[in-house]
């Protein structure tokens, strides 16, 4: 069993969490894969309430899957770390706080760069790098890679190819999600 895997199962103290995670990764890796596809289908005529129907299926799908999480409450940690002792965990690291600060600097910056049409997408990769950073400063340094990875596409994305820009983030954030389920494995 590899160090992540022990975290994991140190965090959750339950294979039913761990497989919830994953299915929840999987599951909205997916649908910001199809949500990508979607809105470039609009373009050549799909309805565009396509969309948002992909997002309500993945919150429904989510709600059924919660049975999973919830199917043994007495394997779950019973005390949680204090916020005080994950600001020291977070704070013990330098490339995490750096890379925090970047990640803040960005997007404060985005509106003056982004036009309006393309905000929210790089304002929901900027989260999920920052939940990448979080990961990575809890479990291992491959989610910290995943969050450096999405930074350096966004800017990439934002100096090159900023028309395609809900697409490639859409598309390679979701296979993202679905590779973050494929690291967390047990």
């Amino acid at each position: 069993m590899s160090a992540l895997s022990n975290s994991a199962a140190r965090l959750s103290g339950s294979r039913p969490a761990v497989r919830f995670w994953r299915t929840i990764l999987f599951l909205w890796g997916a649908q910001w894969i199809l949500s990508a596809v979607f809105r470039q289908l609009e373009l050549f005529g799909a309805p565009s309430l396509l969309v948002p129907l992909s997002f309500w299926a993945a919150a429904a799908a989510t709600l059924v899957c919660l049975p999973l999480l919830r199917r043994k409450p007495a394997a779950l940690p019973a005390t949680s770390p204090s916020p005080a002792a994950a600001r020291l965990r977070l704070a013990g690291k330098p490339t995490s706080v750096s890379i925090a600060a970047v990640l803040l600097l960005f997007a404060a910056l985005l509106p003056f760069f982004v036009p309006a049409a393309y905000l929210l997408e790089f304002y929901r990769s900027t989260a999920l790098a920052a939940f990448y950073l979080i990961l990575g400063a809890r479990f291992s340094r491959r989610f910290t890679a995943f969050a450096v990875w999405l930074m350096l596409l966004m800017l990439a994305v934002l100096l090159l190819y900023l028309g395609f820009a809900p697409f490639i983030l859409g598309i390679l954030g979701g296979c993202s999600l679905i590779a973050c389920a494929l690291v967390i494995n047990l």
